[in-house]
């Protein structure tokens, strides 16, 4: 089944990140489908509580696709059936991640080296759901085994609609450059959409990728942490559209403070601002005296002191720059 949305720019999935707080924010930006943080299908089956709450959706999120990992057939397809019935525009299967927990287990990039596994899961998703299915997958396992259009052509074959290729290895986790060559390979290899993903920074570098690879889409992931505004900006670039203007710094702390505020209703106290303080590090990142700051929003867990600190820094950061 073809996506019926628009897949110029993707929100990547992002453990522990690409949460409903942080879509909120991305979403008030853009359009752009986005992909939630890996969401395990064991968990789904065994029906834990944590994880089918990672399920629960917004009407404000559409288009939103659900990613899902594991190695069993069976439960990969009764996890994606569900997250369907949540609502899940489409459904994303993890065959990418590297991290060692993940791979140990048979999940993520280690069904890069099972193609015909990889091949069945796929096959099983596709029919159990009424929504597109996609791959999200890395060149290969290391630089001796660079299989990505293979591997492409058996998922499009096995029932994919979509697919979304990350230009590393997974030795290379992500270190290195993202080789966008084999990514332009992939897309000339198959006859479904393809995403690209890899070293995406800024609308210019997206507008350059898409063109040079000729992929359907770009996704992007750590480039949006404390920048929620930059997928819209890439949305307007690839759609040809005048590109907004970054948030000046009152707007950010503005963002900043409702990102707080997200968190800590979705989270509650005190574990919303232990979540939160990852966020507030991206979002200083690069600004004067950040170091320090970071410090000391690291020590805090009242509610009241956090806002009044962030806030503080942000006047500050505004008469260093005359505002």
């Amino acid at each position: 089944m073809k996506p019926d949305f628009a897949i110029s720019s993707v929100l990547a999935p992002m453990a522990e990140i690409t949460d409903m707080p942080f879509r909120s924010m991305v979403r008030k930006f853009s359009n752009s489908l986005m992909i939630s943080e890996m969401i395990s299908a064991a968990g789904i089956w065994q029906k834990n509580q944590k994880t089918l709450r990672m399920l629960k959706l917004t009407a404000t999120e559409q288009p939103i696709g659900i990613q899902i990992f594991g190695h069993d057939a069976e439960i990969m397809a009764a996890a994606a059936k569900q997250a369907e019935e949540e609502g899940a525009a489409l459904i994303d299967i993890n065959m990418g991640c590297p991290v060692r927990k993940i791979v140990n287990d048979g999940n993520g990039s280690a069904l890069m080296q099972n193609v015909s596994l990889a091949g069945k899961i796929v096959s099983a998703v596709s029919s159990a759901v009424k929504i597109p299915v996609s791959v999200k997958f890395r060149s290969g396992w290391n630089a001796d085994s660079i299989n990505a259009i293979e591997f492409a052509k058996a998922m499009e074959d096995s029932g994919a609609s979509l697919l979304a290729v990350h230009g590393r290895t997974r030795a290379q986790f992500y270190s290195g450059f993202a080789d966008w060559q084999l990514i332009a390979k992939v897309k000339e290899a198959v006859s479904i959409p393809l995403i690209g993903n890899g070293d995406i920074r800024s609308p210019k570098e997206a507008v350059a990728r898409m063109q040079e690879s000729g992929v359907d889409g770009i996704m992007v992931g750590r480039a949006v942490l404390g920048h929620p505004w930059l997928m819209g900006q890439i949305e307007a670039a690839c759609s040809g559209n005048p590109i907004p203007e970054t948030p000046s710094l009152a707007e950010q702390k503005q963002l900043q403070l409702e990102h707080l505020r997200l968190m800590l209703d979705y989270y509650q106290a005190p574990k919303g601002i232990y979540l939160f303080r990852k966020h507030i590090c991206w979002y200083v990142s690069g600004m004067r005296d950040a170091a320090k700051f970071r410090q000391e929003i690291n020590t805090i867990e009242d509610i009241d002191i956090l806002t009044r600190t962030i806030s503080d820094f942000y006047a500050k950061a505004g008469e260093d720059e005359g505002i």
